[in-house]
């Protein structure tokens, strides 16, 4: 099913760069259906199986919350960016663990 893929890639995403991932989506009306179900394509917007839900991951991969249903409906989640830090600091993907520079002032002797 899509919404699994789009789950598991929101969240392989959110752990690899450590960092939110925020799935924004739209409900799908039959007026969207009408202009862009042609050519087959009104039976895919049409299967609950095959878009994802609105939700918002964790930098370690937790989908922290998620749409109830398809419904259409707000997502609200309160987020503290520095929990992006300490997961940097321990899987830094930017530099393949080797960035002296994001160590120097923690471990510094003065």
């Amino acid at each position: 099913h899509m919404r699994d893929s789009i789950r598991l890639v929101s969240q392989g995403l959110a752990y690899s760069l450590k960092c939110f991932v925020v799935n924004a989506v739209t409900t799908i009306s039959e007026e969207m259906v009408d202009a862009y179900g042609y050519d087959g394509g009104a039976d895919f917007l049409r299967d609950p199986t095959a878009s994802g839900r609105a939700s918002i991951v964790s930098p370690g991969g937790a989908v922290l919350i998620e749409a109830d249903d398809d419904t259409e409906q707000l997502v609200i989640l309160d987020i503290d960016p520095e929990a992006v830090v300490i997961p940097k600091m321990f899987h830094d993907v930017a530099g393949h663990y080797d960035r002296p520079e994001l160590y120097r002032e923690l471990f510094e002797v003065t």
